[in-house]
């Protein structure tokens, strides 16, 4: 039989059938990985064991039934769908011909909005003047 821990643990629980503890009771004669596994295992247990029970607190019973009778709807059971499924249809939506068509639109409203461009020449022709640069209608 070759090392295997967690037949090695099972066999400190006392949770094998007769037959996998007679062979791991045969391998660990032979093995001394697999007897240090469990030495440290049957040890770790004995001081589990002697570990003092936790105090609960007095009011614990009814905290646990006022829970179980309320119970209350996390935010992010609902929230974080909902925020999962508006950041996909937006992304999804940024590459529709309307949308990028609009996003175009703006953008060329944004550069070229301006209907006069102060310019200055050092010519004498174009001091101070302003130039249209879209013809007016």
């Amino acid at each position: 039989m070759s090392c295997r821990p967690e037949l090695v643990t099972g066999y400190v629980d006392g949770a094998l059938d007769a037959q996998t503890t007679a062979e791991i009771e045969a391998h660990l004669g032979s093995c001394e990985t697999c007897r240090t596994q469990a030495g440290f295992e049957r040890e770790l247990r004995h001081r589990l064991a002697e570990l003092p029970p936790p105090s609960l607190p007095l009011d614990l019973e009814r905290e646990v039934r006022r829970r179980l009778e309320h119970p209350r709807t996390p935010i992010l059971r609902w929230a974080l769908p909902l925020a999962a499924s508006l950041a996909a249809l937006l992304l999804w939506g940024r590459g529709l011909p309307a949308f990028v068509a609009w996003e175009l639109a703006r953008d060329h409203a944004h550069c070229f909005s301006a209907s006069r461009v102060p310019a200055e020449g050092s010519s004498g022709l174009l001091t101070a003047a302003s130039i249209s640069v879209w013809p007016s209608g």
